[in-house]
């Protein structure tokens, strides 16, 4: 019992520490503080918990070893490396820095000092005991260090990078970049990417949709036909994993590429693909109690808590949107709807990253008032797509979803970097370590602009501000063996706090990035 209630005073102690830390690097008003310590507080908790269970034999031998003068530099040693070790694997464990390490170690020595987990002093040191107890930590944590959670990302944003021995097709490098206009650029890009990533080797999931889908925007704009003869590759190399693994928001966004294949392009086994994803969206997805589709979708069996995440606007929503069925229309409807009432600030008309659903209450993430730029990026696109060709309805919801759109394209003009026209990670906070990010920019550029040409949205400011960041995004294209990077593209975003938003990897010629950019460049018509 003692041993417990050590593992619970250490666990509440580091908990405390690390979303005291994250509160003071997120900069949280004093109106959000509370419930940031608590939300926070109670998720770092059963981090430090889980990592405690692990070394807790250990920690049972070595107490009754040493001296209790000795004690608590034995739990600050500890904690500093859960501290650690719990930074490499957690993203937002990882975006406090050093601070994360020193929490833990306070901790440790805290809980150590007050309430060591056994009484007994003097015991030897047993080298067996000793041995069979850090056997199952070093296992779990060597597993984790070979598995590496986050180690995939680092592993496809690096497969994006050209290497200098890479053979490219020189018909397509370019020699004077400042003299192309937007469809000669895009054809770099989508050529560029297509070289690089052959079809098998390009994921299925969220990152690659995005690409796909510029490449095609990019194929109906220019009527370069390799665009779509890429992309039904893609999805024959993928059928077997598309029919196969668990359905959620990433692996349902590729099914956007199916639907957007001109006629001479599909094929008969696309109604299996299709099939698949119209029962998953019309019965089989679990869905919030205001009837979002719950992000996380069917892993773990669907029993994960029911979470509305604005990413599933694009993921869930623009396959919806593309759908020519009056299911698919309504189930538009409801997830705008739904999401907009979820996530939609009153005061900003920006949304919130995420919803989350837990005994009956409804968290919001971030708690402090903060907004992520792409996830906005994600909520404008679908919202002008939805009602670009709709805008005469008078139907309710239609209403309901241009209001939102229209307060939401009033939030982001305001928050426009005047300097670059690009828009930061961070929206409306510190430009200090607050990175420009280029497919939320690329992407709200593209989404003003077609909301301005379905009047959707007052035309001037929105070209205007569509215009300043088309010209910013050439301006920071980067060029190397004739072919344009795009750099400070954000990578895979969780739902966190300020801090670990603004210290979420930047890469290059990122998939949803090189989409977006496509999309930009290649308006529909």
């Amino acid at each position: 019992m003692r041993a417990c209630a050590h593992l619970l005073l250490r666990a509440l102690l580091a908990g405390l520490g690390l979303a005291a830390a994250a509160a003071w690097l997120s900069a949280v008003g004093s109106t959000h503080t509370t419930q940031f310590l608590l939300v926070w507080g109670v998720f770092f908790s059963l981090l430090a918990m889980l990592a405690g269970l692990l070394a807790m034999p250990l920690g049972l031998i070595v107490a009754g070893a040493l001296p209790r003068s000795r004690r608590g530099i034995w739990g600050l040693g500890e904690g500093l490396l859960h501290g650690l070790l719990l930074g490499m694997f957690v993203p937002v464990v990882r975006a406090l820095g050093g601070w994360a390490a020193i929490a833990c170690g306070v901790a440790g020595l805290l809980a150590w000092q007050l309430l060591p987990p056994a009484r007994a002093e003097g015991k030897p040191l047993a080298r067996k005991p000793l041995m069979a107890a850090s056997l199952p930590l070093l296992l779990v944590w060597g597993g984790l260090a070979w598995w590496n959670p986050e180690g995939r990302y680092a592993q496809r944003y690096q497969e994006n990078l050209l290497p200098a021995g890479l053979d490219l097709d020189a018909a397509h490098a370019v020699t004077e970049p400042d003299a192309l206009t937007d469809r000669e650029l895009a054809r770099a890009i989508a050529h560029t990417f297509m070289e690089v990533h052959p079809q098998a080797q390009l994921r299925w999931s969220w990152e690659e949709a995005v690409a796909v889908t510029g490449l095609q925007a990019y194929g109906r704009a220019t009527g370069d036909s390799l665009a779509f003869s890429y992309t039904r590759a893609w999805i024959d190399a993928h059928c077997e994993q598309a029919l196969s693994e668990p359905l959620w928001a990433d692996a349902g966004a590729p099914f956007l590429a199916v639907l957007e294949l001109p006629p001479s392009y599909r094929r008969p086994a696309d109604s299996l693909l299709l099939g698949r994803l119209e029962s998953y969206l019309r019965r089989d997805a679990p869905r919030t109690s205001r009837g979002t589709y719950s992000h996380a979708g069917l892993l773990l069996a669907g029993w994960l808590p029911p979470a509305a995440w604005v990413d599933s606007l694009v993921m869930h929503g623009l396959p919806l949107n593309r759908w020519d069925a009056v299911w698919a229309q309504e189930q538009a409807e409801l997830l705008g709807t739904s999401m907009l009432a979820a996530l939609q600030d009153d005061g900003s008309g920006l949304l919130r990253h995420a919803a989350f659903e837990l005994a009956g209450h409804e968290l919001l993430l971030p708690v402090e008032d903060m907004f992520w730029a792409r996830g906005n990026a994600w909520a404008l696109v679908f919202l002008v797509d939805q009602l670009a060709d709709a805008e005469s309805s008078r139907r309710p919801a239609r209403q309901e979803l241009r209001q939102g759109l229209q307060r939401l394209a009033a939030g982001l003009l305001t928050q426009q970097d005047a300097a670059s026209g690009l828009w930061r990670s961070d929206l409306g906070g510190d430009p200090a370590g607050n990175p420009l990010e280029t497919s939320a920019s690329a992407l709200i550029a593209s989404a003003l602009e077609r909301g301005a040409a379905r009047g959707l949205l007052e035309a001037e400011p929105a070209r205007a501000a569509a215009a300043r960041a088309r010209r910013g995004l050439r301006q920071l294209l980067q060029w190397q063996q004739g072919r344009p990077l795009l750099p400070n593209t954000s990578t895979g975003t969780h739902p966190g706090f300020r801090a670990y938003y603004r210290a979420v990897p930047m890469a290059s010629n990122v998939s949803h990035g090189v989409g977006a950019m496509l999309l930009l460049l290649c308006p529909e018509e």
